[in-house]
Parts: structure tokens; C-alpha cells; sequence
């Protein structure tokens, strides 16, 4: 069945998310979670969570460039949705842009922590996240056809 010009006009239309709506749903996000790493499977705050740190690199790049540095002309890097603002709005609330250095530093946290408590370092892979972390530091992590 095909809609006439009054349904398809009556139709309502949906709009696209602006950058201050996703803030906003990052803002209420933080607020129940306590923090701003929404998982990049939980759509579509996590896609846009991930797509801000990707702008946010390029960012830095074009700063980088416009510091003269001979290596990075500013022409070769892709455009940036990120601003000042956004960056700083971002920060404000805790925003981690280096998600995996975040999460090596916890879990280097942790260890002094199993360290303290036990007297060595050798964290049994039974132990959860620290375990199969400092499994994957000493190189033993997920074995591919080697």
C-alpha cells in the first residue's frame, strides 16, 4: 500500500540528534553510572561517545598543525566536528579521552592494591579483569595461530 500526500505529510518526522542532545543523554548517562565510558555497543550514545574521541584526535592534530610542525600539514588531516567548547563541555564532566590508558592505569591501580594485600604479583587469571590484565602484560593473553 502506498501513502498519499496527506499521510506521508501527516507522517511525523523524526530529527536528527544534535551534538547538545547526545551531551545532554551523556550528562543523564554519567548521573546513573558515575562515569562517561558508555560502551560502544549500547547505541547510539556509545557510537557518539566514540566518534568524540575520534574528533577529538583530529582536533589535536589540527593544533598541532597550526603549530607549524613540519611533519602534519593541517591540509592532510580530516575536519573536526570538535571545538573548544565542545572539548571543554566534555572535560567538565569527567569526558575520558584516552579510554584505553584510563583503563590500563585502573587496572595498574589495582595491582599495587593485589600487591599490598598479598605480598606478590602474580594475579591467578581466575581473578577476574586484574587476572586476564596482567595476563595479557606478561604476553600470555589470547593465543592466535602462532
Amino acid at each position: 500500500s502506498t501513502l498519499t500526500n496527506d499521510e506521508k505529510s501527516s507522517k511525523p518526522k523524526t530529527r536528527r540528534a544534535t551534538w547538545n542532545d547526545r551531551y545532554q543523554d551523556l550528562c543523564k548517562y554519567k548521573q546513573m553510572h558515575g562515569h562517561c565510558n558508555v560502551p560502544q555497543s549500547q547505541k547510539p550514545l556509545g557510537t557518539w561517545v566514540n566518534t568524540q574521541r575520534i574528533e577529538h584526535a583530529r582536533y589535536l592534530l589540527h593544533q598541532k598543525a597550526r603549530g607549524n610542525d613540519p611533519v602534519t600539514s593541517e591540509n592532510s588531516i580530516p575536519q573536526t566536528s570538535m571545538t573548544p567548547e565542545r572539548k571543554a563541555a566534555l572535560e567538565e564532566i569527567g569526558f575520558v579521552w584516552d579510554y584505553n590508558g584510563y583503563m590500563w592505569e585502573l587496572r595498574y591501580k589495582e595491582l599495587l592494591d593485589f600487591k599490598a594485600a598479598n605480598n606478590h604479583c602474580c594475579v591467578p587469571r581466575s581473578a577476574g579483569s586484574l587476572g586476564a590484565w596482567v595476563e595479557k602484560q606478561r604476553g600470555g593473553g589470547p593465543r592466535r595461530n602462532r
